[in-house]
């Protein structure tokens, strides 16, 4: 294969981080480490075909200041 895909702009290390026994990450760390729309990301978690259960406990919202220094959404 002559081609390589690019697939993160940083280390696993940085998209996510262990609390405890659980390893955690953001939307927004997601989309950074992917070089994607942080928008779209969000559309993609909302877009999972998982039991509600799941997605309950596993994409809790909270929001963050971006750049513009307006509230904005983080799953």
């Amino acid at each position: 294969m002559s081609q390589q895909l690019e697939v993160l702009s940083c280390a696993m290390t940085e998209l996510v981080h262990q609390t405890g026994e659980e390893a955690r990450t953001t939307s927004l760390r997601i989309a950074e480490g992917f070089r994607k729309s942080h928008k779209n990301v969000i559309r993609a978690i909302e877009k999972l075909e998982c039991p509600e259960e799941f997605g309950r406990l596993n994409f809790e919202p909270s929001s963050y200041i971006n750049a513009a220094e307006q509230m904005s959404a983080d799953v």
